[in-house]
């Protein structure tokens, strides 16, 4: 009690042990040892987050999972419902040819690679085929999403409207966005 540690070492699980009168004396080692054999891992830490809905939340669930349960029937109309989601700062590398697997031996890709920076990825996923298409803007802003999302409805400048998912990121909830969206019939 009245311990302040929230990180553990195995020596300081020792010296506790001791202090408390659990032993009259271990090492670090022996620690690491009993720990290795019980299977537990107190390094480890994995973290959740509670949800906290909002009283829209079953609204705008039932909309999303609408657009999902009825995304083929709607690609049959030429409506698309259309995921859309970031990948920020994806690291562009360049590695040697990987060595594909072969009976009795596993896959094997070189270790050392040539970096060549980083790049925002928007991606498209047509829900109905599963298929992606993806853009590379500069900067993750409304100025630079409008264009991604013209691009994308000239190439399918068929369709006769679409549904698009997306999270509350800072440039699908820009207002030159929502002005955009309101103006482009169907979309």
């Amino acid at each position: 009690m009245g311990l302040h540690i929230t990180h553990w070492s195995s020596e300081d699980l020792a010296r506790q042990a001791i202090l408390d009168g659990i032993v009259s004396s271990i090492t670090g080692r022996t620690i690491r040892m009993i720990l290795d054999r019980v299977d537990l891992q107190p390094h480890r830490t994995r973290y959740w987050r509670t949800a906290r809905p909002d009283e829209r939340f079953k609204e705008r669930a039932e909309k999303v999972l609408w657009c999902y349960a009825n995304a083929t029937r709607l690609a049959e109309r030429d409506v698309w419902v259309v995921y859309i989601d970031e990948r920020h700062n994806k690291q562009v590398l360049e590695r040697s040819p990987i060595r594909r697997a072969v009976p009795g031996s596993t896959e094997q890709q070189e270790f050392e690679y040539t970096r060549h920076g980083t790049v925002d990825v928007l991606n498209f996923l047509a829900v109905h085929t599963g298929r992606i298409e993806a853009v590379t803007p500069e900067a993750n802003d409304a100025g630079h999403f409008i264009p991604a999302l013209e691009a994308i409805r000239r190439g399918h400048h068929r369709l006769r409207g679409g549904f698009l998912v997306m999270d509350g990121g800072a440039s699908h909830i820009a207002g030159e966005t929502a002005d955009y969206l309101a103006g482009s019939g169907g979309w």
